[in-house]
């Protein structure tokens, strides 16, 4: 399974250093609860070991998903947060 979130990430990560690392936007750029251990090693696992493979997809695109809505939230808070203090 393969994410490719790295563009959402690089350009959230950017805003967030810029914004001196807000506590809010860092909490949802840091949120890995969709893929925690217990996920990981229950759900997730589960369903890549018996599931079918276009389940196994749809499961890799919501994840693709979540993280690229929580890296844009993240970066557009950081931004926001950033300009509320010019």
């Amino acid at each position: 399974m393969c994410l490719d979130s790295h563009h959402e990430l690089k350009d959230a990560w950017k805003k967030l250093a810029a914004a001196g690392m807000p506590e809010r936007a860092m909490d949802i750029f840091s949120d890995t609860t969709m893929v925690s251990y217990s996920n990981a090693m229950g759900d997730i696992r589960r369903q890549l070991s018996e599931g079918s493979k276009v389940q196994s997809a749809n499961l890799a695109v919501r994840l693709g998903k979540y993280f690229r809505k929580n890296y844009k939230l993240a970066g557009k808070l950081a931004k926001e947060g950033d300009q509320a203090n010019d």
